[in-house]
């Protein structure tokens, strides 16, 4: 059993993961900003428990932190403090972690280890914060998210709720994406197997699906016509803001995906790691998905463009399914 503090265990993701924890009986420290929200009171009922506090409070998550063997953290972005606001919390975490030597598992989101220019704030600022982590002596691993599956319960911002789907994207343009249950299952296989991913970082998909095919799944699903519709970029950025926008126009732009071919099944060639100036990684061995909890099936899978990395990468696809949209409700768009 380990132990596990749980930050944003009220939200969509850290909720996921302290969800699969305690199904696997490990025990569960849930960090909530209010201990008496219905979201909180849930999570005790279930057996966490919760240590209140926020992620700017350094006492409060030091505390909270002391019990734990590992911490599962992410930082926040669409604060009111900006990309500054998400870069101290990361700082802060990664500092924590690092004072306790407990092993710390972050959430960034995809490729957040590479130095670039994103002009998306809080992409930008989850890179600020894998930079950090670098230069720090602890035990650690890194997820890359890509864009939530969940997203597509924004009824308001896709236009749902009106029988069409709607993005900002061209309808045959592939977009990587993953359900926060595959980001459990990964999260909670590297904590219960630390010696196998401290010093790893993983990019997460479950499924690349374009506009189109997206639609056609939600038409099947609903059992009624959902046409895909283009939205104009310049339509999102008076709705939504720069950052949005910006981000839509990467996805529009990328052509750098994820490589999940084949992922599904119980083994499969696998890419392995690669270190900046290690080899290319070997294509023969076979990824089992036995050993890994039921929600994920998740295979080490190769990019489909190699390139060196700053750090030793996985690269891992979850279970397919945009046929069967899952996850909690939210008013807001927890965008990637």
């Amino acid at each position: 059993m380990v132990t596990v503090l749980v930050t944003g265990a009220t939200g969509r993701q850290g909720g996921a993961v302290a969800d699969l924890l305690l199904e696997r009986g490990h025990e569960v420290i849930a960090y909530v900003r209010s201990p008496e929200s219905p979201a909180a009171r849930g999570l005790s009922a279930k057996g966490a428990r919760l240590a209140p506090g926020d992620l700017a409070d350094a006492t409060a998550l030091t505390k909270a932190a002391a019990a734990a063997d590992a911490v599962f953290g992410l930082s926040v972005p669409f604060g009111a403090g900006g990309k500054e606001q998400e870069v101290a919390q990361g700082r802060l975490l990664i500092d924590v972690a690092a004072q306790l030597g407990v092993h710390l598992l972050y959430s960034s989101v995809r490729g957040a280890d590479r130095i670039v220019n994103s002009n998306v704030a809080h992409a930008s600022s989850k890179q600020l914060v894998e930079a950090y982590l670098r230069d720090r002596d602890l035990p650690a691993t890194v997820l890359g998210p890509t864009y939530f599956m969940e997203n597509t319960l924004n009824v308001a911002f896709n236009r749902l709720r009106e029988g069409v789907l709607a993005m900002p994207l061209s309808p045959d343009k592939n977009l990587d994406q993953v359900t926060v249950l595959d980001i459990a299952g990964m999260a909670v296989h590297a904590l219960e197997n630390p010696d196998q991913f401290v010093g790893k970082r993983i990019d997460l998909a479950s499924d690349s699906v374009t506009g189109k095919q997206a639609a056609a799944a939600l038409s099947d699903v609903l059992g009624r016509d959902i046409p895909y519709q283009q939205l104009p970029v310049d339509q999102v950025r008076r709705w939504a803001g720069d950052e949005v926008a910006n981000m839509f126009q990467r996805f529009e732009d990328n052509t750098y995906f994820l490589d999940i071919t084949g992922c599904g099944s119980s083994t499969r060639p696998c890419g392995g790691t690669r270190s900046p100036s290690g080899p290319k990684p070997s294509t023969g061995a076979a990824c089992s998905t036995a050993d890994k909890p039921a929600s994920v099936r998740a295979h080490v899978c190769r990019r489909s463009s190699a390139r060196a990395r700053p750090q030793r990468s996985l690269r891992v696809a979850g279970s397919h399914g945009p046929e069967r949209p899952r996850g909690r409700a939210r008013s807001r768009c927890q965008c990637r």
